[in-house]
């Protein structure tokens, strides 16, 4: 079973080698600022705001255009809750015996632990899935990049 999917043609744009050098060095002068954040704000923010980001990371490309991945979005402080229980339970099993010394003084510096208060803090927690198959009206359909 073939899936129908639309495709936007790439059209290549030649460029001076001038022009792609310094649209190179800003890429990459812009990608030094980046960092990973260890602070979640709490403010809400619009629902759409997230539906826009799911929506830009939901296109990204992908093997035969299968996109096998989707998203869920929590908002419910009950199953916000539960999941960060989870996941300092099993983050504090890492701790406790699966990271070694090494790793742990690397952490040290950002004062990491086992203990997750943004996963109950930020507004609204998004999870990543990865899809095996599809099924449709034509049968099932296997997601072979995965």
């Amino acid at each position: 079973m073939q899936k129908t999917a639309q495709f936007t043609k790439y059209e290549y744009q030649k460029r001076p080698i001038e022009d792609m050098i310094l649209s190179s060095d800003e890429f990459y002068n812009k990608m030094l600022q980046r960092r990973t954040v260890r602070e979640i704000s709490s403010q809400d923010i619009p629902i759409e705001i997230i539906e826009n980001i799911i929506k830009t990371a939901g296109s990204a490309p992908s093997g035969a255009n299968k996109q096998p991945w989707f998203f869920a979005v929590i908002q419910s402080t009950e199953m916000k809750t539960k999941i960060r229980e989870i996941c300092e339970h099993h983050e504090k099993i890492n701790y406790e015996t699966k990271y070694s010394e090494e790793m742990k003084q690397d952490l040290a510096f950002i004062q990491t632990d086992h203990v997750k208060e943004f996963l109950t803090e930020a507004p609204y927690l998004i999870i990543a899935f990865k899809v095996r198959y599809e099924e449709n009206e034509e049968g099932k359909s296997t997601h072979y990049y995965i």
